[in-house]
């Protein structure tokens, strides 16, 4: 009868070893992960719009001029938020957050007007401080700029 997977690695599985191997390999060639906050939740629907587009430029650009894997909650939430019609509070996506930051290998903040006042932004940077995570500030007037990028059509991919 198999025992459950007790989390251990026997020395002299070949197979596990191997397995382990390759990841490692797979993992040196990954592009880091990185978190991009900015402010989001606004009484007026345009301006959660617009911090929208800037938060997906700005992940654009780190992903195109750093090679970095960008996690934006904004651009990954505010669709679902204009479908649930929600305001997309940081109570609403705090446990999603809460998650993905520490795996992060850096905190991004695009410091769009309201940064400083932001409930979500300032709780981003007291996880990113209480996880290690270094921060770095992003202009928004280069970050946030739209982007002259080749058309891509599908037959290229």
């Amino acid at each position: 009868m198999n025992q459950p997977y007790d989390g251990q690695i026997r020395a002299g599985d070949a197979a596990v070893e191997a397995a382990l191997v390759s990841a490692r390999a797979d993992a040196a060639d990954t592009p880091p992960l990185v978190y991009l906050a900015a402010p989001y939740s606004h009484p007026n629907l345009r301006v959660r719009a617009a911090r929208y587009r800037a938060c997906n430029r700005a992940a654009g650009r780190l992903w195109l001029e750093r090679r970095q894997l960008p996690f934006s909650p904004i651009t990954h939430s505010h669709p679902v938020c204009v479908f649930a019609r929600s305001a997309g509070t940081w109570a609403e996506w705090s446990a999603l957050d809460r998650v993905v930051l520490p795996a992060c290998r850096r905190l991004y903040v695009l410091t769009l007007p309201g940064y400083l006042a932001s409930v979500g932004v300032q709780a981003e940077l007291e996880l990113a401080h209480d996880a290690g995570v270094p921060v770095e500030e992003l202009d928004p007037a280069y970050w946030s700029a739209p982007i002259d990028v080749p058309t891509m059509h599908w037959g290229a991919l």
